[in-house]
């Protein structure tokens, strides 16, 4: 699962739109979509602003589908 699968599953799994989580951290909708296609990627601070909010450790969103990072 890519890094954006993830964020996109976390957003999905708490029902909020891309609007909602844009706001819930203070950015556009475009950018939390870009960060769910993997157009862009978050930078360092909002993956631990997420890290916090989704309750998921930092390293979640860099681990590849058999565990490694």
């Amino acid at each position: 699962m890519s890094m954006g699968e993830k964020i996109r599953s976390l957003r999905a799994g708490q029902g909020k739109t891309l609007r909602e989580t844009g706001d819930i951290f203070g950015v556009k909708l475009n950018t939390v979509y870009r960060w769910e296609h993997n157009i862009t990627a978050p930078r360092a601070v909002m993956l631990n602003k997420m890290s916090e909010h989704y309750g998921v450790p930092l390293e979640w969103f860099f681990r590849t589908e058999n565990g490694s990072l």
